[in-house]
């Protein structure tokens, strides 16, 4: 909604209070999930993980990249509506074309689609963290599910808005916006490089982490003043 109303109207208040929420979750997530103990191993990682863990974790991951859409939403609206088409953006936000000024561009379409990437990439991050750190495919599940809630919880706010919660006025935006029909641009090559380097980064940063289980990396770890062989064990 912030994309159709001014910076100071309670219908952006509502859609920074939603990004604020969400980015405190996860910054506390990924704080908390990331401590290391005087004997532990980095993030907190388990030392062993059974074969089905490891493709539970996998598919997790895989299924993060899939899902976790706002990081790359988020840019494909900026560029979709680049400043200089000033008819094309000028219309999504109900702005007259004379009136289509830098400043109005920077907060009614670049700022609210950087806060949808900033939030969709700390989800993320947070996900890759907790899937890594679990031992069991029901745990694997039942965290990813819990992170998706919190990455839907914009989602919640506008529709809790749609319904009239948040008052007549922010119901009739909210309507606008669910009317509204987006004309976005084939997805470029440039979108579809980056999407193709976060599952390279992820399914490479997994693959480390199951590396350092092969080698025992994470028990020595844990076990720092045991002079163990870890490699044959």
């Amino acid at each position: 909604m912030m994309m159709i109303t001014d910076a100071m109207s309670w219908e952006s208040f509502l859609g920074i209070l939603s990004f604020s929420v969400q980015i405190i979750l996860a910054s506390i997530i990924i704080y908390e999930q990331t401590r290391k103990e005087f004997f532990g191993t980095d993030m907190s990682i388990p030392m062993r993980v059974k074969s089905l863990t490891r493709v539970a974790q996998f598919l997790a991951v895989v299924l993060a990249l899939m899902t976790q859409n706002e990081l790359l939403g988020g840019l494909r609206t900026i560029f979709t509506f680049p400043y200089h088409d000033k008819l094309k953006w000028g219309k999504i936000c109900s702005i007259h074309i004379y009136d289509c000024t830098l400043p109005r561009w920077l907060l009614r379409v670049l700022l609210p689609n950087a806060m949808k990437a900033i939030q969709g990439s700390m989800i993320l991050v947070a996900s890759f963290i907790l899937i890594v750190q679990l031992t069991s495919t029901v745990d694997v599940l039942k965290d990813y599910s819990a992170l998706f809630i919190v990455s839907s919880m914009y989602n919640f706010f506008f529709d809790y808005a749609n319904k009239g919660y948040f008052g007549k006025q922010i119901m009739q935006k909210a309507e606008k916006v669910s009317n509204t029909e987006f004309e976005e641009n084939e997805v470029d090559n440039w979108l579809r490089s980056i999407a193709i380097m976060l599952a390279v980064a992820f399914v490479s940063a997994w693959s480390y982490i199951f590396a350092g289980h092969t080698s025992g990396k994470y028990v020595g770890q844990a076990y720092p003043l045991c002079n163990l062989d870890t490699k044959n064990k």
